[in-house]
């Protein structure tokens, strides 16, 4: 993912230049989809509510703040529909606990346990740079411009977490 084209595009799409908005769907899209399907796990449903997204998107365009990761503004957006989705189906036991940009804790069978350890043993923001990092495959330097916090700080975040998981949990726990 192309963080510095992709805030490039965004500029220009504020300023009613249109023309560049399939360049950035394409760089876009994939990541969103599969963050919605992530919520509300149908491939069906998450296209429906992918196409909602970028139309909120454009209708908002003018209002979001120029520094703003449009990104986030789309993964929150997207995570908004698709609870709203869900909230409809009555298919989601949500935890308002847990508010991230795009991780819900959904309780079922499949559940394995260790996100919600992760939950009690760390704090939102490290538990969104595991996240980000682990399960989201994102480089360190795009979960540093994703965030806007320095690479250094979170490259220092990250290994402090991990010495603090390898002293706190015990692996014999999820074998």
């Amino acid at each position: 993912m192309n963080i510095d084209r992709i805030n490039e595009l965004f500029i220009c799409l504020k300023n009613n230049e249109l023309n560049y908005f399939d360049e950035f769907y394409n760089l876009t899209h994939e990541y969103i989809f599969y963050n919605i399907v992530k919520i509300v796990d149908s491939f069906e449903d998450s296209e429906d509510i992918l196409q909602d997204t970028y139309i909120y998107f454009l209708n908002k365009i003018g209002t979001i703040n120029r520094n703003s990761s449009p990104i986030g503004y789309l993964l929150l957006t997207a995570k908004h529909k698709a609870i709203d989705f869900l909230r409809k189906q009555n298919r989601l036991i949500f935890s308002e606990d847990y508010i991230n940009y795009n991780y819900y804790v959904e309780y079922t069978k499949s559940d394995n346990g260790l996100i919600k350890i992760l939950k009690e043993k760390l704090s939102k923001e490290d538990l969104e740079i595991i996240i980000l990092h682990v399960l989201d495959e994102l480089t360190f330097n795009e979960i540093s411009k994703f965030k806007n916090i320095p690479l250094g700080t979170i490259l220092w975040k990250y290994n402090k977490i991990i010495k603090y998981l390898r002293k706190e949990l015990n692996y014999e726990d999820f074998r």
